[in-house]
């Protein structure tokens, strides 16, 4: 039967000989097929030709950026974690240093503006940055958001700098940054411990920082307790307990009691083509205009700042369609798009219960029209919400820092005891100016949020 059909699977062989009494396993099948020389012949792999190596011809060309997890052993607190991201400019070899609690595509976009700023104070314009392929830079492998732009990506746009990615499971095409963190790890982490008391430090750790530029923000590290010029000035770097050197902080030691939550994209999905699918019977072509029309249009804006109303909407949003049985349906969506647009978030639940247990009290702020009171209970453990604010009553939106103000004035709040959490970058850099700590949960992962949230002390403790 092998030698009849050539290109039949094993399995189905298998399966066929089943049929005519064959009663061994498929496992057994396979190795009598190879014994008698009767497996097909594998097609042979392409040979994989590197590229030749294309020399930068000026500073700023290219950029390598890369992530590298701090040894814990580095890190006086146990429960922190802390990643350390560099970017190293391939012509000059002119390296930038940051630090961050987070490996997300949050703190890679804000790295990637402070790069820009650092080398433009050496007057050097970067032009491309190449990056692996990490869900903190792209979501080129992801399998649901593999179009979606990532913030990473999305800033490197903003800022007019290409981004290039490299072959996948080849890191020595980022080479340059991988031997950075290399040469971190042999002269500069290797040596440091919060257990170091009284030692010494050798003097080519602090060469080793020479062509760097630290940025100061996000969490506190006890390694040393000189500067960086106090550093390069001595030969030896004598540490003592009672000194904090401070790396990037985006939170410093606040004492964090209330989180605040968004609510679209953070609690509760918002996906308003569903309701526009079922209206228009599963005609994704209709369904699209529709969704143009009234969710994607500057007036929905209006809904959830309180200047329209759904009644007043509707009639906009049928000027902008041109089929009278499209427009027939715009009332109707109107009605009801809130049935089947909002629901649960994966994994936010046990978030907000495990928040609530820790003894966190717990808040929405979310841009959202008057009909919010109609589906808050879609929300997960309403019970466990201390205050919600919603910004058609308050008449005013995200992310103008008096809506945040408003918030800490109605349930008597303080903005540095406040986390806020949403997936807009421009909301978070709308609460942190006014001094409360922000979260970006532009990649919606929630593993990483909890792995954040479990760096806070609880304000029971």
């Amino acid at each position: 039967m092998r030698r009849r059909n050539p290109k039949l699977g094993i399995v189905e062989l298998w399966a066929r000989l089943r049929s005519r009494g064959y009663s061994r396993c498929v496992e057994s099948l396979w190795r009598v097929l190879r014994r008698e020389g009767l497996l097909p012949e594998e097609a042979p792999k392409k040979k994989y030709t590197p590229k030749p190596y294309e020399q930068m011809q000026y500073p700023g060309q290219r950029v390598q950026i890369d992530v590298k997890v701090v040894p814990r052993k580095c890190i006086a607190d146990p429960e922190l974690k802390l990643f350390q991201y560099t970017a190293i400019d391939e012509y000059s070899r002119y390296r930038v240093l940051g630090a961050y609690p987070e490996q997300s595509t949050y703190s890679s976009a804000d790295f990637l503006r402070k790069v820009v700023k650092a080398f433009a104070r050496k007057g050097i314009k970067v032009e491309c940055v190449q990056t692996d392929n990490g869900f903190e830079f792209t979501n080129r492998f992801s399998p649901s958001k593999r179009e979606i732009k990532t913030l990473f990506e999305q800033t490197a746009f903003d800022l007019g700098i290409r981004h290039k990615r490299i072959r996948p499971y080849t890191p020595r095409h980022n080479g340059k940054a991988e031997c950075s963190h290399r040469e971190d790890q042999k002269r500069f982490y290797s040596f440091l411990s919060p257990t170091l008391v009284g030692s010494q430090l050798p003097t080519k750790v602090a060469a080793t920082l020479v062509p760097c530029v630290l940025f100061y923000g996000v969490l506190l590290f006890r390694l040393f307790p000189l500067s960086l010029s106090n550093m390069f000035d001595k030969p030896t770097l004598p540490l003592k307990p009672d000194l904090w050197y401070h790396l990037p902080r985006r939170e410093c030691m606040k004492m964090i009691r209330n989180v605040v939550f968004d609510m679209g994209m953070v609690l509760l999905r918002y996906e308003p083509l569903i309701a526009c699918l079922r209206h228009a019977r599963s005609d994704r072509e209709k369904a699209l205009r529709l969704k143009a029309a009234i969710f994607d249009s500057p007036d929905w804006i209006k809904l959830d700042s309180g200047e329209l109303t759904e009644k007043e909407l509707a009639p906009l949003a049928q000027a902008r369609l041109e089929d009278e049985a499209e427009r027939a349906l715009v009332p109707e969506i109107l009605a009801d798009w809130h049935l089947d647009t909002l629901y649960p978030l994966a994994g936010m639940e046990q978030v907000v219960a495990e928040m609530h247990d820790r003894g966190f009290r717990l808040y929405i702020l979310s841009n959202a029209g008057l009909r919010f009171r109609t589906y808050e209970y879609k929300l997960p453990h309403p019970e466990y919400l201390s205050g919600i604010l919603v910004s058609a009553e308050e008449r005013m939106l995200k992310p103008d820092p008096q809506i945040f103000l408003r918030l800490c004035e109605k349930f008597s709040l303080k903005p540095e005891e406040c986390l806020f959490i949403d997936d807009n970058a421009q909301n978070v850099h709308g609460a942190e100016s006014t001094g409360m700590t922000g979260y970006c949960f532009a990649d919606g992962d929630v593993p990483r949020l909890r792995a954040y949230l479990d760096t806070l002390q609880d304000p029971k403790a």
